[in-house]
């Protein structure tokens, strides 16, 4: 399984699905959180004339010298030319990075499971299969023992009409030097269709949802460590009848660098276990609002993450992302700023950290005014330090309506809010 933090080169032969005679050998490179960058010796054209003329290549599949199937999405071409050479240097730059497969498309439906893992998915839903105890023995020594186990109600399974979503846990013990091991467990997140198999970018777009899900519950930006896909016609039966499907790994460029990542485990929102008796509906909730939530999701995310560097439109995002919301969840129809503000204060007016005054409902509007359409400074805008304070409470009020949306009553928000944001 191919880690998406970790440089990788494929060497091998790459053709055209069209051409599959002609074939040209070169090196693949992932780099990550940089680029997908293949390099051929010569062209799929013969002619040079014909190879500099040549667009952006839909799809590219690879042979690599381990027998690897690759299959490369969206290559747009660039080209290095020695006129004492005959072979000129060929290089793309690509989208997508398939491996195990030669996919006829972007659209191709082939998997019925994607399996994901993510940073921070182990904080908050760790995996509980290592169990130790610890006893004091005569003369000061210690003693551990460590057991494996799995719980079975761990990490609920959740199904809906069309998918089922779980949690999987791994465990692995690695050998060092010094004759030392280390005991790993992870968490991995997966979802799988139900009697019917789709592409890999409506699959990857089905576990981003969970994957925004996650930036809300830790505060900050989530990355893809792995992912793997699987299709269920590709597989190898042992002797007992057992399937092991065979994986296909997704490689691309996920650039979300400009966030803090969360490391401190008290400064999740939630975690798995503060709402585990109502994981499966708040988790359906969010998925069922996925469609209403289509256009600013996105938006939202975006805007209760905090950026290591804060400007006006950071304070401009977060009053849209309110202004948005409201129009689609609670009143469709023209109205002002100033009032959607103040409904929103009200809502939520039993959670103590909501607390915009009348004046900080005043400077809302006239520093989005000032900032978002350009009108004459007035007494009330808010700029530097003064400017990012007032953002914090409306972030606060963002995070509110969000939680409220997806099942989360005031006296639960009121108590994530004051336990662990912010302190």
């Amino acid at each position: 399984m191919y880690n998406m933090k970790k440089d990788n080169e494929y060497k091998g032969f790459w053709f055209l699905p069209d051409k599959p005679t002609i074939r040209v050998a070169g090196v693949l490179y992932f780099k990550a959180n940089d680029s997908i960058k293949l390099e051929l010796i010569g062209g799929f054209d013969s002619e040079l004339t014909e190879i500099i003329k040549s667009k952006t290549v839909e799809i590219i599949y690879g042979v690599t010298s381990k027998a690897e199937k690759i299959t490369l999405f969206n290559c747009f071409p660039s080209y290095s030319l020695n006129f004492s050479s005959d072979h000129p240097l060929v290089k793309y730059s690509c989208q997508y990075l398939i491996v195990g497969k030669h996919l006829q498309s972007m659209d191709d439906g082939t998997f019925n499971k994607i399996r994901v893992e993510m940073s921070s998915l182990y904080n908050w839903i760790p995996a509980g299969i290592i169990k130790h105890s610890i006893s004091f023995l005569e003369e000061g020594k210690l003693k551990a023992n460590f057991s494996l186990s799995q719980n079975d109600n761990w990490g609920k399974r959740v199904e809906s009409d069309k998918f089922i979503i779980s949690f999987l846990s791994s465990f692995q013990i690695k050998s060092r030097v010094e004759n030392k091991q280390t005991m790993i467990e992870n968490t991995f997140f997966e979802i799988s269709k139900k009697n019917m198999k789709s592409s890999f970018i409506e699959l990857l777009t089905s576990v981003n949802i969970f994957k925004q899900f996650l930036s809300l519950a830790s505060l900050s930006s989530i990355d893809y460590l792995k992912i793997e896909l699987f299709d269920s016609e590709d597989y190898q039966q042992i002797k007992s009848g057992k399937k092991i499907f065979h994986p296909t790994s997704l490689l691309y460029i996920d650039r979300n660098n400009n966030y803090r990542t969360s490391k401190n485990d008290s400064k999740y929102l939630f975690k798995y276990e503060d709402i585990k008796n109502q994981y499966a509906n708040i988790i359906k909730k969010w998925y069922d609002v996925k469609n209403e939530l289509a256009p600013i999701r996105n938006h939202l995310i975006e805007s209760i993450l905090q950026k290591r560097i804060f400007t006006s439109l950071d304070f401009l995002i977060l009053v849209q992302a309110l202004e948005g919301f409201h129009r689609r969840f609670i009143e469709n129809k023209r109205t002002s700023l100033n009032n959607r503000v103040t409904f929103f204060t009200l809502k939520f007016s039993d959670i103590l950290k909501v607390n915009l005054s009348k004046k900080d409902i005043l400077s809302v509007v006239a520093s989005r005014d000032y900032y978002s359409h350009f009108f004459e400074e007035k007494e009330n805008v808010l700029d530097g330090i003064e400017l990012y304070h007032l953002s914090e409470k409306l972030r606060i009020l963002l995070i509110c309506c969000v939680l409220s949306l997806i099942g989360f009553e005031n006296e639960q928000i009121n108590l994530l809010i004051n336990k662990n944001y912010g302190s």
